[in-house]
């Protein structure tokens, strides 16, 4: 089924007018998947409302979070979210010359901190030459997503992987934000409590990942060993579910 005439073109004007911003509100969640549904919803509704040039920057942004990342792979860290019958969902070499040169004009002004380094990655991949901005564009976008039990198991936790991946290829050209991407986890892990579920874990995992963190192994597996004692307590405290007497 064509999403919209083959001879749309994809314009700044469309951008500004697709209230891309209004669609995102409308997410019941805040992971890729939920952002990829409202916008696959208003691309739909602007295309037959009349508005084509809308619906086509809807279903390009649409398109982009539709795709999974798997921080494992550095250089094809999204997949398909969906293969079947011989066919597969969108993918970064999709992309046209057109739609990619739209896409580095607009990534610095989305203030949707997954949405913006979802779209500056993307543009770090396939646009030639390669453009380092884009990619500590995409850095300092995934960054600002929460270091939260909620977050993380939104696509947090891969976000925060695939920003400690960009700036290990961009080496010196990443600045300091390792080294504040070190801090930032590791502050997050410190303060966790026990009511923040797998978090610490997952953190103290990243960490190890890329060793990082060596210069407070101590403090970390204090930080761990006292959560575990905490969590033992607190449990052992807690009545028995059984109604039996003695």
């Amino acid at each position: 089924m064509t999403r919209y005439p083959a001879d749309t073109p994809i314009t700044r004007e469309a951008f500004e007018s697709s209230r891309w911003g209004e669609a995102l509100g409308a997410a019941a969640r805040e992971d890729y998947s939920s952002m990829w549904q409202t916008l696959s919803t208003a691309a739909r509704e602007a295309v037959d409302g009349g508005r084509p040039e809308q619906g086509r920057v809807l279903w390009l942004l649409a398109d982009a979070c539709s795709m999974m990342l798997k921080a494992a792979s550095i250089n094809e860290p999204f997949k398909p979210f969906m293969v079947m019958d011989g066919k597969r969902s969108a993918l970064p070499e999709d992309l046209g010359d057109d739609e990619i040169v739209f896409l580095s004009s607009i990534y610095g002004e989305l203030g949707d901190p997954k949405l913006k380094a979802r779209i500056a990655d993307l543009v770090w991949l396939v646009a030639k030459p390669r453009d380092p901005q884009a990619a500590t564009a995409a850095i300092d976008a995934y960054r600002h997503i929460p270091i939260t039990t909620e977050s993380w198991v939104r696509d947090g936790r891969e976000c925060w992987d695939r920003a400690i991946q960009l700036c290990l290829m961009l080496r010196a050209g990443a600045g300091d934000r390792l080294q504040e991407i070190e801090q930032a986890l590791l502050n997050g892990l410190l303060v966790s409590t026990v009511d923040d579920g797998y978090l610490p874990i997952w953190i103290s995992d990243l960490l190890d990942k890329h060793r990082l963190g060596k210069d407070r192994l101590h403090d970390v597996a204090s930080h761990l060993e006292a959560l575990a004692k905490t969590y033992l307590i607190t449990h052992k405290a807690q009545p028995s579910s059984g109604t039996g007497m003695a």
